[in-house]
């Protein structure tokens, strides 16, 4: 998987009280790498258009970070619009009060009107809008959103997600096509047909240990243990020689009428294991499950709405 890359980009001009604003730069870094050590700084406030391009020029971002640490005129935006073509988020601070009535020191909401009207004019896709400071908590929070969220762009763009066999009738709803799932996700489609892996799974060993924490397995049929057993060899066989991220498997009726046993507890297995796997060939649920383990960094349940107790309030 690609490594992402996020860079900050503080700008602004001398003229403003510089002592505020290389502390509010030094606060705004500490911020950041508190939230990912890896985001990319430079070492001090940029204030010119020539020192934004000499950090910006050996570098491919996947989201840029601009920050309106004073006052800067659009051509500072226009110089990372042209250096980058990736998402921004632009961050803004408030003028500080401790100085009532006196100059301002920063300046930075002006600025920050400048380089949303130039992203504006540039660019179709609307930037992420954050304006305060880096110690407060709601700064932080959409901070964090931004950057799970470029993480999570930049592993679809990565992503080879299987699918084996075809939906069923009346399931269109989970269909996908290989260029659509490219040009809208920037992920790889990988098909095959659910009785290849029947075949293959026929030829497996029945490795009980995968299957070691599961509750209930002692009170299911020994054939049906034995070739859910030798089924998910041939899955995980199928996915590690892929390299596959995500899958979505047809179940019924094949697995039940012609293998004998059903698909599911193998993809409750590969979805624990950290490769979401959704049931019914439904692509776009298996890509929403990658999205939920991105986000969280925990498994996503996917499954079929099959009884409701309201008493108990659960489904």
């Amino acid at each position: 998987m690609k490594q992402v890359q996020i860079v900050y980009v503080p700008i602004g001009v001398g003229t403003y009280h510089m002592p505020t604003a290389d502390a509010f730069t030094e606060a705004s870094i500490e911020l950041l790498h508190s939230l990912d050590p890896g985001i990319l700084c430079p070492e001090k406030l940029l204030l010119t258009t020539q020192e934004v391009d000499s950090f910006l020029k050996d570098l491919s971002p996947d989201l840029v970070i601009l920050q309106n640490v004073t006052f800067a005129n659009a051509a500072y935006t226009a110089k990372v619009l042209q250096r980058t073509h990736c998402p921004v988020v632009l961050w803004t601070l408030r003028e500080p009060k401790d100085t009532p009535g006196s100059r301002l020191k920063l300046n930075a909401l002006t600025g920050a009107f400048s380089a949303a009207n130039q992203l504006h004019q540039l660019r179709d896709e609307k930037p992420v809008l954050i304006f305060g400071g880096p110690d407060e908590e709601s700064v932080a929070l959409r901070l964090r959103q931004a950057i799970a969220a470029a993480k999570a762009l930049t592993a679809l763009h990565s992503l080879k997600i299987a699918s084996i066999g075809q939906t069923p009738q009346g399931f269109g709803f989970g269909r996908a096509l290989d260029a659509d799932l490219l040009r809208t996700f920037g992920c790889e489609l990988i098909s095959i047909e659910a009785r290849e892996l029947m075949t293959q799974a026929s030829a497996c060993e029945a490795d009980p240990e995968p299957a070691k924490d599961l509750v209930g397995l002692e009170e299911t049929p020994e054939n049906n243990t034995r070739d859910f057993l030798k089924l998910y060899q041939a899955y995980r066989h199928f996915v590690e020689e892929n390299g596959i991220g995500a899958l979505a498997s047809r179940c019924w009726p094949d697995f039940f009428v012609e293998y004998g046993t059903p698909v599911c507890s193998v993809l409750s297995l590969l979805n624990a294991e950290g490769i979401p796997s959704a049931c019914e060939c439904d692509i776009y649920g298996a890509l929403s499950m990658y999205l939920g383990q991105q986000f969280t960094g925990n498994a996503s349940f996917f499954g079929d709405p099959v009884a409701v107790d309201e008493e108990e309030n659960t489904l």
